[in-house]
């Protein structure tokens, strides 16, 4: 299963993940109905709720980073999403043209922050599928992981097991055959942002 996880280090540069980390702190510090008692949040959540904040200078500035900072995942995000496909089709001998038809919507992704400190070692996620909804079949290809910290502890995906640095962006298929495990070092705060990438399956009348 290996060929089939994408690594690219230094996705992200360390000002950029040091300056990802100070406005989520100060924001779930400085805003209850953003934090909502949880260790993470969705950015275009945050976005909007600070479009309908009281204004000042402050929240202005964090504003307009998160936009710019949506636009600068998107991009990385869409570019090594492609890169992963080459890589699958070149490594397993599938013709590249066959997994270049998905319909994907990169600019409605979630972009969620996490604090993946828990208090207990090994984590077991166990990824599913979206549910078919209305017309449209929604499904789970891959889901991607960058680092705002390095992993104080070990990630294994199937036999695969990683320790990534700050910065580094990881993508692996969403699959039960795919199980991922997190040995995390207590007392360790280890900071994401991490989403999924979605297949919008129009179904046939």
């Amino acid at each position: 299963m290996s060929r089939f996880i994408y690594v690219k280090e230094k996705s992200l540069t360390p000002s950029l993940t040091s300056k990802i980390l100070e406005v989520y702190n100060t924001l779930c510090v400085y805003n209850d109905c953003i934090y909502n008692g949880t260790n993470e949040f969705n950015i275009p959540t945050v976005c909007n709720v600070l479009l309908h904040t009281k204004n000042y200078e402050k929240t202005n500035e964090q504003y307009s980073f998160l936009l710019k900072l949506r636009q600068k995942l998107g991009a990385e995000l869409k570019e090594n999403f492609y890169k992963y496909l080459l890589e699958i089709s070149t490594q397993n001998n599938i013709e590249y043209n066959k997994i270049m038809g998905f319909n994907i919507n990169f600019e409605k992704n979630d972009y969620i922050i996490n604090n993946r400190y828990i208090n207990t070692n090994n984590i077991v996620e166990k990824e599913h599928q979206f549910p078919e909804i209305g017309q449209t079949r929604h499904l789970r290809i891959c889901k991607y992981i960058w680092f705002l910290t390095d992993y104080n502890g070990e990630i294994q995906i199937c036999n695969t097991k990683l320790t990534p640095k700050k910065g580094t962006l990881l993508m692996y298929p969403i699959s039960w055959v795919c199980p991922v495990i997190e040995n995390i070092n207590k007392g360790t705060d280890i900071y994401v942002l991490y989403g999924y990438i979605n297949h919008h399956l129009k179904q046939k009348n």
